[in-house]
């Protein structure tokens, strides 16, 4: 992976919640995932402040999934739901917020952007308010940053947790110029650099999520930790379990420069046999390895 891509996303300009100045006539609203935080609704009707949260799902092709989908909450002007908005985000890295002048335009589109043309010839249901794809997507949509913004002034996102200069938590995409909104019609387009973009940020926010096991990286050796997980996933070791495991290794040297471990990786044995003929040259696996039963991909995937 790129430094620089390293790099860029971790200097984006960050911000807190609380901090958030709002100009006239400006609304902060949260698309929030119930697949990462299926509590999310009791949380926040648990506050008894006057909601309506509205799934993403009701009214579009995807409404049989409205139960388990993304919720969109309007109106997050107490410092109250903010703290609870905030939560629900940073915890799993489980939503974006957004701020606009048009909330029922910035609804229509939130909705619009769940389909995508995803460059095979068809189309997919997109994900975009996962933190590492929203970043993706951002990056990568530089020529069309209107479409995919739509009636969005902003977008915040939450960074990779202790990684980067600042200690604020969320990054901020600003737009700049007033966007213009996306004609409903037509499905926005994938970049075809997205997909690879995603999966290489996506490793970023994982080591994140397990800063402690990868013994507290800094932004420097970013590039190898992210490198040898991607070494690993080719070769089929992507449960978050197994990788933990082997995160002495990851921590090491460049993978292919070590032929040894590229004789396993590159061997027909199923992947647990890999990560355990791995721990025998020399690495001991971490006690808290057990406990994780996350897949790395869920960060790599749409």
């Amino acid at each position: 992976m790129s430094e620089g891509v390293i790099g860029q996303l971790l200097n984006q300009p960050r911000t807190e919640l609380a901090e958030l100045y709002l100009g006239q006539g400006e609304t902060l609203c949260a698309v929030i995932d119930q697949a990462r935080q299926p509590d999310a609704l009791a949380r926040l009707y648990g506050l008894g402040q006057p909601l309506d949260p509205i799934s993403l799902f009701v009214g579009t092709e995807f409404n049989a999934l409205a139960q388990q989908g993304p919720i969109w909450v309007s109106g997050i002007n107490t410092p109250e739901l903010k703290a609870v908005v905030t939560d629900l985000c940073l915890e799993r890295n489980a939503g974006i917020c957004v701020v606009t002048n048009d909330q029922q335009q910035a609804l229509q589109h939130a909705r619009w952007l769940l389909k995508v043309n995803d460059g095979s010839g068809g189309q997919s249901l997109l994900n975009y308010y996962r933190p590492s794809l929203w970043a993706a997507l951002a990056t990568t949509s530089r020529q069309n940053l209107s479409w995919l913004t739509g009636a969005w002034a902003y977008v915040l996102s939450p960074a990779p947790k202790k990684l980067g200069q600042s200690a604020a938590r969320w990054i901020a995409w600003h737009v700049g110029d007033k966007a213009a909104l996306a004609p409903a019609e037509t499905c926005f387009t994938l970049p075809t650099e997205t997909a690879q973009l995603q999966r290489q940020l996506g490793l970023v926010y994982w080591v994140a999520e397990h800063y402690a096991a990868f013994g507290a990286p800094s932004q420097s050796e970013l590039r190898g930790l992210t490198d040898n997980l991607s070494i690993l996933i080719d070769h089929h070791i992507t449960q978050g379990r197994h990788l933990l495991r082997l995160s002495k290794i990851v921590a090491g040297s460049i993978l292919e420069e070590r032929p040894q471990i590229m004789a396993i990786l590159q061997s027909q044995e199923l992947p647990f046999k890999k990560v355990e003929q791995l721990e025998l040259l020399g690495v001991e696996p971490l006690n808290s390895a057990a406990n994780v039963k996350d897949e790395w991909s869920q960060y790599g995937t749409w």
